[in-house]
């Protein structure tokens, strides 16, 4: 290694007042030594240049530091847990951050103003991602990521909000008054909570089609499609709904009536019971379900294929 500490790491909080007091040396070594969390919050820092040295840092907490460019932590593979609250970051853009990162906490940076398409998707290993309180986020990309906590409280500026392809079962929008964009579209999402239809005067386009929502009548979201109908462009086909079935018996008792044994009669109340998660009964799945789209979520069901109860829709099949 040629260069020296000054070259390695120009900012001189961070290479003075950090890594080498808590290295508690100022060789290439010492740094490289550096093991589990690292708190450097609060401290001037404005440049993270050289933090590629750190290459058994586990943990690191950047809030209240001066920094606005992450890009320096990308190759920090060991890195489980980022916590940068309260920084000077504006937009958080794709391939920035490490990929094994498993907690991100972001909230409170109010000069961010974008997390960019693909950002989040890159992270593949995510479970936890808090934006709460960034005051300034308008645009925000989620499109196509795992399943994941995400927390969004107070990120009332926000205009743009994309969901496409997510595996997040469950999202809320509540507070979100100034949207004028969702995508919600070809995802596996259930559940959206939100205000009254009537809160999102800003809307423009709305689109959750090709998703898993209960869209009967009387459920919340069919109470927000309703509402938005005479604000935004919907679209809200083509929902598949899961479907979700009393436990089974761990025996069954056969009765032969007539020479015959109908098996899938003993699974009748079992269908008759069977609701979305909205709690709509499969035997009422008119009204905005389509039968053809069902999933059963037990493998002893989806091994089988039948008609959907007494629905009304005989001949479609599930599975």
């Amino acid at each position: 290694m040629n260069k020296s500490p000054l070259e390695l790491i120009p900012d001189e909080v961070l290479r003075k007042q950090a890594l080498f007091e808590k290295a508690g040396g100022d060789t290439y070594g010492d740094l490289v030594s550096l093991t589990g969390a690292l708190d450097l919050s609060g401290l001037e820092i404005q440049d993270l240049t050289g933090m590629y040295l750190l290459v058994s840092v586990t943990e690191l907490d950047i809030s209240g530091t001066k920094v606005s460019n992450l890009t320096p932590l990308v190759s920090l593979t060991n890195l489980k847990k980022l916590t940068a609250k309260n920084i000077q970051l504006t937009s958080l853009a794709a391939g920035v951050l490490p990929g094994n990162l498993e907690e991100l906490n972001l909230a409170e940076n109010s000069k961010l103003a974008q997390v960019e398409e693909n950002a989040i998707v890159g992270l593949a290993k995510l479970a936890v991602l808090d934006l709460s309180d960034c005051a300034g986020l308008t645009t925000l990309y989620l499109n196509d990521t795992q399943d994941l906590t995400v927390k969004v409280e107070n990120l009332t500026e926000l205009q743009t909000l994309v969901l496409t392809g997510t595996q997040m079962a469950k999202f809320s929008i509540e507070g979100m008054n100034k949207l004028t964009h969702f995508y919600g579209n070809n995802s596996n999402l259930a559940v959206l909570a939100a205000d009254e239809a009537a809160a999102y005067t800003a809307m423009d386009t709305f689109d959750i089609s090709g998703s898993k929502f209960d869209l009967s009548e009387k459920t919340p979201e069919r109470a927000l499609v309703d509402g938005l109908k005479a604000i935004a462009s919907l679209k809200f086909d083509g929902q598949r709904p899961e479907i979700f079935y009393a436990a089974l018996p761990e025996t069954l008792e056969l009765q032969q009536n007539s020479g015959e044994i109908r098996t899938m009669d003993y699974f009748e109340d079992i269908y008759k019971s069977a609701t979305t998660v909205r709690g709509t009964l499969l035997l009422h799945c008119g009204g905005g379900l389509d039968c053809r789209g069902l999933r059963c979520r037990r493998p002893v069901h989806r091994a089988q294929q039948g008609v959907c109860g007494d629905s009304g829709r005989k001949g479609h099949v599930y599975q």
